[in-house]
């Protein structure tokens, strides 16, 4: 039996938006909009020119596909978390899981 004979309709939409949402966190070119309030998922294109910089095509925010910070020009994503920790945007406790992200 199919899970939308068993649920409403209003179940069965928020099933289908789990579901989509999961589906979304399975694709390795996903990316959420790292702006709060806006958390839009944004797909890369790993061939595009501008890669590693996104665009959220909601909010228009631009960020970085690497470390999903607000996009840094010049400056490896390192260089980005060591400035962000002194300008005191980001704590040092935040910067220990960024340190699998690629320092360029």
């Amino acid at each position: 039996m199919q899970i939308e004979q068993q649920v409403s309709e209003q179940q069965y939409d928020r099933f289908q938006q789990f579901r989509f949402i999961a589906s979304l966190r399975d694709e390795p070119n996903c990316r959420w909009c790292p702006r709060n309030g806006c958390e839009t998922p944004c797909i890369a294109d790993p061939t595009a020119p501008t890669h590693p910089e996104l665009q959220c095509p909601v909010c228009d925010l631009h960020f970085c596909f690497d470390c999903n910070q607000e996009w840094h020009p010049n400056m490896t994503c390192a260089e980005n978390r060591k400035f962000l920790v002194s300008i005191g945007k980001i704590s040092k406790e935040y910067v220990a899981p960024l340190q699998a992200i690629p320092s360029e």
